[in-house]
């Protein structure tokens, strides 16, 4: 999902925004998708295995997110290879998500 959010120029998703997008995601391929909370879970274990940046940021009385950036280089084609691994996964990368407009 971050893959995909970051692909439309998306710069610091946060994690309600990356959710969406797995969600949506998993419409696609007719999966029943995680929780919020095991997907934010699994946000932190990218963040630990650096493949992913993810600052927890205070919104005040709005609550607490995460600011997510990948940490994969520019020349490294993750949505390829992840193609390439798994054929199944192929009308996640193609299919158009809806995404939150950022007042």
């Amino acid at each position: 999902a971050v893959l995909l959010t970051e692909r439309t120029g998306a710069r610091g998703v946060q994690t309600g925004e990356v959710y969406d997008v797995y969600d949506q995601a998993c419409h696609h391929v007719g999966k029943a998708p995680l929780t919020a909370r095991r997907v934010s879970m699994l946000i932190s274990n990218l963040d630990m295995l650096g493949l992913i940046t993810a600052r927890t940021v205070s919104r005040g009385r709005y609550g607490r997110t995460k600011e997510i950036h990948s940490s994969l280089p520019p020349n490294v084609d993750a949505a390829a290879i992840i193609q390439d691994s798994e054929p199944d996964l192929e009308p996640i990368f193609s299919s158009k998500y809806r995404h939150q407009s950022r007042l």
